[in-house]
């Protein structure tokens, strides 16, 4: 039942959700998950008794949340209390299984029942897990909002136990012990399963730890993947933006990089080096070796360049197509063949209306129709311009 008189140590019970120590060694863990839910109600309870308000709206207001604090509070650990004698009584009806079995058949019992208990631990450990990364990356983005730069969060991390191949064989041995006693018929099969279930229960215990600090390592790994990822990134683009040199669109430049930062790393001299200091050096080293930084030069300027050479690339092709346009207009003025030219006068100057349609002409398009001529009208053509 939930207190609010204020009675006991007041630090010990601030610790506890406003319960000691002793009150709680009794509870299950499914009551204690009921009484965490109820943390918001325990807090009322325990506002009402340090003092209410003074006049009689407040304190009926105050009686009302009381009584709905409590009513909830109450149903909670009921369901909490039964969810317990739930689990008691199937633990008790799943010993008196085992004892009604065969030695081969309580293994293999004892066996899908650790499977279990191994996979709801994956499956708790994975979620602790996931949870914990979650609330990193909501604490990271909440102090990414009001940063210039982007912070990073820590992983989440978790040691192994110690020892753990040996104590899983001390494990394995108590099991074998009890198993031997009970057939010298020193214990009873009670007693060999209490034993069993005790040792498997630690057991599991010790592989809930050994998954958990695998998951913090495989974490921390893809965290530190993810960093590396994140610096490379703020530094090509600071490097495009106070630079001009785009690593990103230059494969070359890209591999150039890449090259001088695996060198840098290979160097035992360099152990402990941040990413962004093997970042920098490396880009010293690349710039040194294109001659990249001797004269300074921005984004705003190269695009400056290239729309300038897109400009004039457009000029130069207008020009051209005008160019072109004039010729097939002046190709189609030329005499198709040597019988639609004007019939020639008697001698070289009677001529010179024969190539009337030449005047005017000059260059490629003069050089495109005299290439149309018959080769005497070429020769009559040179003479009449010798």
């Amino acid at each position: 039942m939930l207190r609010a008189d204020g009675g006991g140590n007041d630090d010990e019970k601030q610790k506890t959700g406003g319960f000691t120590e002793e009150e709680l060694a009794g509870l299950s863990d499914a009551e204690r998950a009921a009484l965490e839910e109820s943390d918001d109600d325990t807090a009322a309870l325990r506002q009402i008794a340090d003092g209410g308000e003074d006049d009689a709206d407040a304190g009926t207001d105050a009686k009302a949340a009381r009584e709905a604090a409590e009513e909830k509070a109450a149903a909670a650990a009921k369901a909490a209390a039964e969810a317990a004698s739930a689990d008691k009584k199937r633990a008790a009806e799943r010993v008196a299984e085992l004892a009604a079995m065969s030695e081969e058949e309580r293994k293999k019992a004892e066996a899908e029942d650790r499977a279990k208990a191994d996979a709801a631990a994956v499956a708790k450990a994975k979620a602790d897990a996931d949870a914990k990364t979650k609330a990193d990356e909501e604490a990271r983005q909440r102090a990414a909002d009001g940063a210039e730069e982007e912070p990073f969060a820590a992983a989440y991390r978790a040691e192994p136990p110690e020892n753990y191949e040996q104590k899983v064989k001390d494990l394995d041995a108590r099991k074998e012990a009890a198993t031997a006693k009970f057939k010298d018929n020193a214990i009873e099969v009670d007693e060999m399963l209490a034993e069993h279930a005790a040792a498997d229960a630690e057991r599991r215990e010790l592989e809930a730890l050994k998954l958990k600090s695998e998951i913090s390592a495989e974490q921390s790994e893809q965290q530190a993947e993810q960093r590396w990822r994140w610096e490379i990134n703020r530094f090509v683009k600071s490097v495009l933006k106070h630079e001009g040199i785009d690593y990103r669109a230059n494969r070359s430049l890209n591999a150039a990089l890449d090259a001088e930062v695996k060198a840098l790393g290979a160097d035992e001299a360099n152990k402990g080096w941040t990413g962004e200091q093997f970042l920098e050096e490396a880009h010293k080293r690349v710039k040194a070796q294109t001659g990249l930084g001797t004269k300074t030069t921005t984004a705003q300027d190269a695009d400056a360049k290239a729309r300038a050479a897109a400009a004039e690339a457009d000029v130069k092709r207008k020009a051209e197509l005008e160019r072109q346009k004039k010729a097939d207009e002046n190709r189609n003025k030329l005499p198709k063949s040597v019988s639609q030219l004007p019939a020639a006068g008697g001698g070289d100057l009677g001529n010179e209306g024969e190539f009337a349609q030449l005047e005017g002409l000059d260059g490629m398009d003069l050089e495109n129709a005299v290439a149309r001529l018959t080769p005497e009208q070429q020769d009559r053509w040179a003479r009449s311009n010798g």
